[in-house]
């Protein structure tokens, strides 16, 4: 995943009023693990993904899981549609 992928997966992540729930983000589980295989997902997936990461309870976020997300999709995720 590119930047300005990442970017435009943050801005829906941290909008509160975009709803995800009907996104499969099944694909990203254990994407911070080693060996995880690389994925192909959506924009929107990979905010699903990133809203679960980093999200926090107070509607903060949580800035060193965001940082792991960007590390990692970096590698090992494939924007398509």
């Amino acid at each position: 995943m590119r930047s300005p992928e990442f970017k435009a997966a943050c801005k829906l992540a941290f909008d509160r009023v975009v709803d995800l729930s009907s996104e499969n983000d099944d694909s990203f589980w254990g994407f911070g693990l080693p060996g995880f295989k690389p994925i192909m997902a959506t924009i929107r997936q990979a905010a699903k993904a990133i809203r679960y990461q980093c999200w926090q309870l107070d509607g903060g976020i949580d800035n060193d899981n965001l940082q792991e997300c960007r590390v990692a999709f970096r590698k090992s995720v494939t924007v398509v549609g």
